[in-house]
């Protein structure tokens, strides 16, 4: 018996994602799929407005509308569960899941010279949402996604889908045969 690497590694997740890389029809909805919920896509509403409360606290990210619009693409595919919040004298409607990612992409700026940042290595892929918001709104030249490798497949069909197979990512986690 094989040595689980995760909790993510429990059989029927990765069955999963690769049953939603290989079929459109269980690509179009994997977000909501319980089986995906179990390890991600679980974000509630509140913990949304939490991450979003966060992440606009930092002063150095700046999201104008055109970003906004490039973070909000990763929710047209897979039909996450969305929630609406206010800010200011905004409003956007997006999955809870998403502003997770603006927040880490918050803290990364908060942290780091981006500018000097060329090359990010990410261990647990899931969707590729992450790297998608990452690779469009930081100069970064390379991307290393790692996971197990029908996670990495969905990974790979999401990117593609969202129009980033044409940026330098780096696919790890074997070949799923």
């Amino acid at each position: 018996m094989a040595l689980k690497t995760s909790a993510s590694d429990n059989g029927a997740y990765p069955e999963f994602c690769y049953a939603a890389s290989r079929h459109d029809e269980i690509f179009a909805n994997f977000k909501r799929h319980p089986i995906y919920n179990a390890i991600l896509e679980h974000v509630t509403g509140e913990m949304g407005k939490a991450y979003l409360e966060v992440a606009l606290q930092n002063p150095a990210l700046k999201l104008d509308a055109e970003k906004w619009k490039i973070i909000l693409q990763n929710d047209s595919v897979g039909n996450p569960r969305t929630a609406t919040y206010n800010f200011g004298n905004a409003q956007i409607t997006c999955s809870p899941t998403t502003l997770r990612y603006v927040k880490v992409l918050s803290d990364i700026i908060a942290l780091f010279d981006t500018d000097k940042i060329k090359t990010v290595a990410e261990i647990g892929v899931g969707y590729g949402g992450q790297c998608r918001i990452l690779m469009n709104l930081l100069p970064l030249v390379e991307y290393n996604l790692v996971d197990l490798p029908e996670v990495i497949s969905l990974a790979e069909k999401f990117l593609n889908t969202v129009g980033l197979s044409e940026n330098p990512v780096k696919w790890g986690g074997g070949t799923v045969h």
